[in-house]
């Protein structure tokens, strides 16, 4: 009995030995074929807008990474904002001019955010930055502008725009918003049924505001004044998509910079009138200049030859 149980024993330890391989390759290929990556709602929706199959395993593997970093992100912007909800817009890769990220609409604007891996540590958690602060800043700050100006003019009439570098600020309070943000601009488009007048009664309040309103801060305005059968509410979007410059009549602009001198520059072509016109006078005043000293020249000759 006991040689028959050692037979069984180093039968079973040969095949362990000899074949062993197979055991375990055998519970992994069961566990792989059990194994599918279960895609999210969120995730569905995304390959529907992108045109993709709703089966993972028939993605690309470049398309399989970019899936799973996008839900990765989002996961973040769920931690950090619980309250927001944000709609995939768009995703970028990595590659040497830009980082990693995602764009995803808010309720106050188009929102990035960058995904970082370390290169030294690539097993290390990703990072993340935002500027979601920046875009509801900015989106309270247009806001309060246009408030402002709809106390005299028609909010029919005008549209307005606006952009924050760095908000410092803490609760997005509506008195202080303009005077903690940092590197502001403001772009108000202006129907130009309004007429001529208007608008510069436009540009004289919004730059009179800024000039109030935005403590020590670098901040510009751009006022345009837009062809009346050209003007509408979408301009600022149509604008940063590369918006003919036919439609605008009249542009002016008002900059503070960092270290507080402040200028207002008027649309390009009153700009070359005033070039031209300096140009001109430099140019002939230097003829003067030169005219003088040739007639003191000529002078000093003529005493020197018929005098001396």
């Amino acid at each position: 009995m006991k040689r028959k149980v050692f037979i069984l024993c180093l039968l079973f330890v040969m095949s362990v030995i000899f074949g062993g391989c197979s055991i375990p390759n055998l519970i992994l290929n069961n566990m792989t074929e059990s194994y599918k990556y279960s895609l999210t709602a969120r995730q569905k929706q995304i390959f529907k807008q992108e045109g993709l199959p709703l089966d993972y395993e028939k993605l690309d593997d470049m398309q399989k990474s970019a899936i799973e970093c996008i839900e990765d992100i989002f996961k973040y912007l769920d931690k950090t904002y619980p309250k927001e909800k944000f709609e995939y817009l768009g995703y970028v890769p990595y590659s040497t001019l830009e980082p990693e990220h995602l764009i995803v609409e808010s309720q106050y604007g188009e929102v990035t955010v960058n995904r970082y891996v370390s290169t030294d540590s690539p097993n290390d958690p990703p990072t993340f930055k935002d500027d979601f602060k920046d875009v509801k800043a900015a989106d309270i700050y247009a806001t309060v502008v246009d408030d402002y100006l709809a106390k005299k003019y028609d909010i029919d009439d005008y549209c307005v725009i606006a952009y924050v570098s760095n908000y410092f600020g803490k609760n997005y309070d509506i008195k202080r918003i303009t005077k903690e943000c940092y590197n502001t601009n403001v772009s108000v488009y202006v129907n130009g049924k309004v007429g001529l007048k208007t608008f510069k009664m436009i540009t004289t309040d919004l730059i009179d505001y800024m000039k109030e309103n935005t403590g020590k801060n670098i901040v510009s305005a751009d006022i345009y004044f837009i062809n009346s059968s050209d003007f509408s509410m979408d301009l600022p979007e149509e604008f940063n998509n590369g918006l003919s410059r036919d439609v605008i009549k009249k542009h002016i602009s008002y900059y503070r910079y960092d270290d507080g001198e402040e200028k207002i520059f008027r649309d390009e072509n009153e700009w070359y009138e005033i070039i031209w016109f300096s140009t001109y006078v430099t140019r002939t005043a230097n003829i003067y200049i030169l005219l003088y000293y040739y007639y003191n020249f000529l002078t000093f000759i003529f005493i020197f030859y018929f005098i001396i």
